[in-house]
């Protein structure tokens, strides 16, 4: 005998003495399509919402407000640096006898060279 030949055997045997099986297994099949259509169309509607919010990105809108935050950034950035530069002394400054003052916060009308310069 073939496998085929056992198979449809087998099938045969449980069919004549268990009547329930064959269709309990349809009924499972026919769950498992359904269950794995639910769960394409729940991944198809994910990707459809991504896609729709990857194309509002696009929007003139969220571009100006794009470019209006990182033009903010960039200037608390140099407004960072600008602190820093006043308040350290340059790199080839560092190592000489001179005295610095460090200070976060310049007083009005003096840089950190006057305060330098009268010491």
């Amino acid at each position: 005998m073939s496998d085929t030949q056992i198979f449809l055997q087998v099938i045969w045997k449980v069919t004549k003495y268990f009547p329930l099986v064959p269709l309990v297994a349809i009924v499972g099949l026919a769950w498992l399509s359904i269950d794995e259509r639910r769960s394409n169309h729940a991944r198809t509607k994910r990707k459809l919402r991504q896609a729709q919010q990857n194309f509002d990105y696009a929007n003139e809108n969220y571009l100006d407000a794009a470019i209006m935050d990182l033009n903010a950034a960039e200037e608390r950035f140099r407004a960072m640096i600008r602190e820093k530069k006043r308040t350290y002394p340059p790199p080839n400054e560092i190592g000489s006898r001179k005295k610095y003052l460090y200070i976060s916060i310049p007083r009005k009308g003096r840089n950190i060279q006057d305060e330098r310069n009268r010491k």
